[in-house]
């Protein structure tokens, strides 16, 4: 599916768009377009690649912002890529809560660019890094993210479009920097102190390989319109993570490293979910990934307008309009632990 094919990766050098950077190289692409806004990032990603790829030269990094239209515009201009994931997001719920604007612009307008541009160049398939907080979504986080995935769906159900719009849906990434292992080790090597929201919180969690296993196949499996899900087992609770990771780092829990329960943040979920509803989840060719449907797709003038008036507030940093927005375009975004819990 790749061989051979010019691919654009968006937010390359987060934690999924290096490994997916990697894994596209591997796959014998004719040449590799590696896009994020973080500079130093980007360079490191730069001597990465440098180093374990010698011989494969066809790589350019594009230091850019995509909400910046002109930006994006020159590159699908020159690059004519056939092949795009859009790794790029930001994903930090506490943050984003705090500043709604940001989340629409990054995450929902940004999308809306990249797949508009798509379109306009025939790209074959784009593939969208999606969250299992998109699912029955508490957190502006979680909006804007499902937001993306129905722009994107809109995009599929009209006949102009020839883009194949396909979306993945993560649980939490064990090895990313923003993951919490990484954090709890930080804690006990600075601190000897864990903090921890809820002794009862769960979440799902998956591997850096079952990240691009799932983006692989669903590059091979999506039609357009698919929304694929891995079966990452059980949610795994929190609170004993952090027990075993004070245990691996050769302390004692209660003991050598004390353990704090500072409450749930604002936007969190006491508990993920990986579908609104579970009987909607279809086997698929692959015995771990499973895909669903949305029920009701908005028509694409109808989100347009809805998504521009979204931009308009945010423009104007009016946070309560931006958020009464996406509630009116996400009936099911119920605020949890927030301010904006009375606009519900």
């Amino acid at each position: 599916m790749l061989k051979g094919k010019c691919v654009l990766i968006t937010g390359a050098a987060g934690t999924i768009g290096k490994a997916l950077s990697f894994h596209v190289i591997n796959q014998q692409a004719k040449k590799v377009i590696l896009l994020d806004i973080s500079e130093t990032p980007l360079y490191e990603l730069e001597q990465e690649v440098a180093l374990n790829f010698k011989a494969f030269s066809h790589v350019e990094y594009i230091l850019a912002d995509i909400t910046n239209l002109s930006s994006i515009a020159a590159v699908f201009k020159r690059v004519r890529p056939e092949v795009v994931f859009h790794a790029a997001a930001y994903k930090h719920v506490p943050v984003l809560e705090k500043n709604p604007h940001s989340a629409v612009f990054n995450n929902i307008l940004g999308t809306k660019i990249l797949a508009d541009y798509s379109v306009e160049y025939s790209v074959q398939k784009f593939i969208y890094i999606s969250t299992d907080k998109a699912v029955n979504p508490s957190s502006i986080m979680g909006a804007s993210k499902l937001i993306g995935e129905k722009y994107l769906l809109a995009l599929c159900n009209n006949s102009l479009s020839k883009t194949n719009f396909i979306i993945n849906r993560f649980g939490n990434i064990l090895e990313s920097n923003g993951s919490v292992i990484p954090l709890f080790r930080r804690q006990i090597k600075s601190n000897r102190l864990v903090t921890i929201t809820d002794k009862s919180a769960t979440r799902f969690f998956m591997s850096i390989s079952q990240a691009i296993e799932l983006i692989h196949q669903s590059l091979k499996l999506g039609k357009g319109g698919d929304v694929f899900v891995f079966d990452m087992g059980e949610a795994k609770n929190i609170y004993n993570l952090a027990i075993e990771t004070i245990k691996s780092e050769g302390y004692i829990p209660h003991k050598n490293v004390e353990v704090k329960f500072i409450g749930l943040r604002q936007g969190e979920k006491l508990h993920e979910e990986l579908l609104c509803d579970k009987m909607s989840m279809l086997a698929t060719e692959h015995s771990k990934i499973y895909k669903t449907k949305f029920n009701k797709i908005m028509g694409l003038v109808e989100i347009n307008e809805k998504i521009n008036l979204l931009c308009d507030f945010s423009r104007k940093n009016m946070d309560n309009r931006v958020v009464e927005q996406m509630k009116k375009i996400v009936p099911e975004f119920k605020s949890m632990n927030s301010s904006f819990e009375k606009l519900d």
